[in-house]
């Protein structure tokens, strides 16, 4: 399920991220995480959301290492 909209999805077709020293990562396997789906991926305001709710240290978070699934996202100033 999506942490923004609520959206109930298989879990292969959502984006896992994890908060780790007040930054984004992908999940890389422990401790806790949290799935955003495609379309919340694509939304700016989502991650601007994800920022204040996980007291980030920055409300700008890159959305183009998102995008490819592949890379971490990096907080931005």
């Amino acid at each position: 399920m999506c942490v923004t909209c609520r959206k109930r999805s298989h879990q292969n077709k959502l984006l896992r991220l994890q908060v780790k020293n007040n930054k984004l990562y992908l999940f890389n396997g422990s401790n806790r995480s949290f799935y955003i789906c495609q379309e919340c991926q694509e939304k700016q305001k989502t991650f601007i959301s994800i920022a204040k709710r996980y007291n980030l240290q920055s409300t700008q978070i890159t959305k183009e290492c998102v995008q490819d699934g592949k890379n971490q996202t990096n907080a931005s100033s």
